[in-house]
């Protein structure tokens, strides 16, 4: 649009005019004034005029400001109770496998005085009761502690009754003490003589006259089994059982001298006098093995909090153990001159005692158990645990000696008389009976599905 300068206030007065009627017929959102711009503009007549542009101004909305959508938080997802920890619930058929390994400790026997040194000064060398003889074993024992494991499988039927079978075996604990007389000059095995009524000594080492030593090894084994039916006390974590249990002890004690006679040493076999040179093997075996077999019952607690939990078990098996005692001796020689010498009996096992002995004895067995553990899945647990076992009545090989000996039967005496076995009464078979107790540690897994 053009218009004459005379005419430029008409024609403003006349635009605002018109941007306010058309801005009063925006009835529904108000909006800003136009913009005017002026320009000059040359005519080709060599005339300026000048040229208004009314440019409408955009409509400006406030709108709110922009807000951030956070995410609604996702629901945390709900604990699973693992199954190992439900007693009751679960489905119609479960099994179960555990694995512990053990460390364990049990009573260790005492062996009586059997070896002994002392001084060449004595009316009777090493024999015990003298100014200046000791016990060279004392303290000697069998092993007191080892090592093994603890299997156990079962299952559930229904989540409430079910059956378990475990085995409890521990390793066999050997142990050797060899004394001799290089270490020991006077050097002799020791007993109590019915001949004389007082303290006796046979000797394996004496200057110019014996060398030899003497070794005491013993042997200790512990293993049992189980089989027991289960019953849950619905959602509790309490069950109980009843079923049979098995154990196994034996024990095992050996002694052994080797000696040579030297050119000032007297020795015999079967009342026959052995040479300057000649070596003698003598030998005393006590060995006991111990059968329990009894009814047992008990019960158990087993919960978790969370991913931890705690099992306790408690058993009392009730029932008959058979004892059973072998006692064996035998001492061989061979003379200065080469000739082969035997002879049944040792120094401690005589005819008077040789044999197997046996017996039945009732007997219990508590044991008692804690574990804590912790659920690495559903169906996996990891357990830490320790637990106590008491065997009432056993017999340990070291409790079956005895001491005194009729020398009348002793192969190696200057006493010896044919027959020996219609002499003497000492030594006797004790069967003297004690208690066994293992308790220990355990690590493991249970596996359950």
């Amino acid at each position: 649009m053009r218009l004459p300068s005379h005419c430029l206030a008409f024609a403003i007065a006349a635009s605002l005019a018109t941007v306010g009627i058309a801005d009063n017929s925006k009835s529904s959102v108000p909006t800003k004034e136009s913009d005017l711009k002026f320009r000059e503009v040359k005519r080709p007549d060599g005339r300026s005029i000048i040229v208004v542009d009314i440019v409408p101004v955009k409509e400006e909305v406030e709108l709110p400001p922009k807000r951030e959508i956070e995410p609604e938080p996702s629901a945390p997802e709900p604990f699973v109770e693992p199954r190992n920890c439900v007693q009751s619930r679960g489905p119609a058929l479960s099994f179960f496998a555990e694995m512990d390994f053990l460390h364990w400790w049990y009573r260790g026997s005492s062996l009586p005085p059997i070896v002994s040194t002392g001084s060449a000064a004595d009316f009777a060398p090493a024999a015990l009761g003298q100014g200046s003889t000791f016990s060279a074993g004392d303290g000697l024992a069998g092993a007191q502690s080892a090592r093994g494991f603890r299997l156990a499988v079962g299952g559930t039927i229904d989540g409430t009754f079910g059956v378990e079978l475990a085995w409890l075996y521990t390793q066999p604990q050997a142990d050797t003490a060899t004394i001799r007389s290089t270490e020991y000059p006077i050097l002799a095995r020791t007993f109590y003589d019915t001949a004389t009524n007082s303290e006796g000594s046979f000797l394996f080492g004496f200057p110019t006259a014996f060398d030899g030593s003497i070794a005491v090894a013993t042997r200790t084994s512990f293993w049992g089994l189980e089989a027991n039916l289960t019953a849950n006390a619905g959602d509790s974590g309490f069950s109980g059982f009843v079923g049979y249990r098995y154990l196994q002890l034996t024990d095992d004690l050996q002694i052994t001298g080797q000696y040579n006679v030297g050119p000032n040493g007297l020795s015999f076999l079967n009342g026959l006098n052995l040479l300057p040179g000649a070596q003698g093997t003598q030998v005393d075996q006590f060995s006991v093995e111990n059968d329990f077999h009894g009814a047992q019952f008990g019960g158990r607690y087993r919960s978790c909090f969370g991913r931890f939990g705690i099992d306790v078990r408690a058993s009392l098996a009730v029932g008959q153990v058979n004892q059973r005692l072998t006692v064996q001796g035998a001492t061989q020689a061979t003379d200065g001159d080469g000739q082969n010498l035997a002879a049944v009996g040792g120094l401690l096992a005589q005819n008077s005692n040789i044999g197997t002995f046996q017996r039945d004895t009732l007997t219990v067995v508590p044991e008692i158990g804690a574990k804590a553990f912790f659920n690495v899945t559903q169906a996996v647990s990891f357990q830490v645990g320790y637990n106590v076992l008491y065997w009432g009545s056993v017999l340990r090989a070291a409790d079956q000696i005895d001491r005194v000996v009729d020398t009348r039967q002793s192969p190696t005496s200057t006493n010896f008389v044919t027959p020996a076995g219609a002499l003497g009464a000492r030594p006797i078979v004790p069967l003297s009976d004690t208690s066994f107790w293992a308790q220990g540690v355990s690590v493991g897994l249970r596996l359950e599905y």
